[in-house]
Parts: structure tokens; C-alpha cells; sequence
């Protein structure tokens, strides 16, 4: 009777894992999703993608030069791929609602980038900060637009770096792709 509760048990657990499977499967396809999920965008616009890698350094910028609700915006620059001005300005900062990680926040914002080679692209910023330990910072910007050229550009950056939470120093890695440049 033993072996029967458990053959039970491992074929529920074997079905459970493979609807999760195809559930993971379809969404990473992207069923569901528009053809043309990046609204006006046409299909060509996909051929001239880049993925691009750097690093980036920024200070905070003094209250008189930040126009952010909640206080703090850097300015500073990229190396690598995006070469050049970055500036970031942030919107909101959102404490852990989890008591096991009591330093940690979220924040939202906006970034842009002003490589050397001209024009220049507005993101979308998402991440997440380590105020309570080691500064250590992670975010995803998404590459919503351009301009001076760059008009249409859109792509992703990932963000891993760290705050030193003396200077207000931010330092890290970048890498992603960005499609019409």
C-alpha cells in the first residue's frame, strides 16, 4: 500500500512539474503576446540590434541640480559599448515589505545616456538597492526612446554594481541590447 501512495505522489509531482514546464514553455515563446508588441515598431527595426557591455561610475548630484521627488539623482559616465554622459534620476523608493531584509529597497527612475558618438537614450529604470548591508545594487533599464538620431531606440540594459554609502559613489557593470541605433 506504501509503494502505491508514493506512485501516487510521484505522478502527481511528475504532471504538476510538467504543467509548469508548459507554462514556463509557452511564456517564453511568447504566446499571448502581440505580434507587434512593441507597438508602431516595424519588424525591421529588430535587425539592427546591438548588445552592448561597459561599466558605469556616478556621483549624487547636489539637492540644487536634482529634480527628483525623492532626493537623490547622479551624474556621471559609461565606458565600453554606450561611451559617454549618463545621468540618472530617481523617482521612487520603496522599502522591503520583508522583515529578513530590512536595508533593502526598490526604487524606480530615469536614466540617459549621451554616448560619444552622438544623440542620445532615455530609459526606464528598475532596481533594487542594499542600504542595510553592502551597498550592492542590481536593475534592469529599459530602453523606451532616443533622440538627436536615436529617435525609436529601445532595448534593455542589466545594472550590477555597487553604493558606496559614504561618497554616494555608484560603480558597476552594464550589458543588454539595444535595437535601432
Amino acid at each position: 500500500m506504501r509503494s502505491m501512495k508514493h506512485g501516487t505522489h510521484a505522478s502527481s509531482f511528475r504532471h504538476a512539474t510538467r504543467f509548469v514546464f508548459a507554462i514556463v514553455g509557452l511564456l517564453a515563446f511568447g504566446v499571448g503576446i502581440p505580434a507587434n508588441a512593441h507597438g508602431d515598431r516595424d519588424e525591421h527595426e529588430h535587425r539592427d540590434c546591438r548588445h552592448v557591455y561597459g561599466h558605469y561610475s556616478s556621483h549624487p548630484l547636489p539637492p540644487d541640480q536634482c529634480s527628483s521627488a525623492v532626493g537623490f539623482c547622479t551624474s556621471g559616465s559609461l565606458t565600453g559599448s554606450l561611451r559617454g554622459a549618463y545621468s540618472f534620476v530617481m523617482d521612487t523608493l520603496i522599502p522591503s515589505p520583508q522583515a529578513t531584509t530590512p536595508g533593502v529597497i526598490y526604487y524606480t527612475g530615469s536614466s540617459l545616456m549621451q554616448p560619444i558618438w552622438g544623440g542620445s537614450l532615455v530609459g526606464t529604470d528598475n532596481g533594487v538597492i542594499d542600504l542595510g548591508g553592502n551597498g550592492k545594487q542590481a536593475a534592469m533599464v529599459t530602453i523606451t526612446d532616443g533622440a538627436d538620431g536615436l529617435e525609436g531606440a529601445h532595448g534593455y540594459l542589466l545594472l550590477r554594481g555597487n553604493l558606496d554609502q559614504t561618497t554616494g559613489l555608484v560603480t558597476g557593470d552594464y550589458s543588454g541590447e539595444i535595437c535601432g541605433i
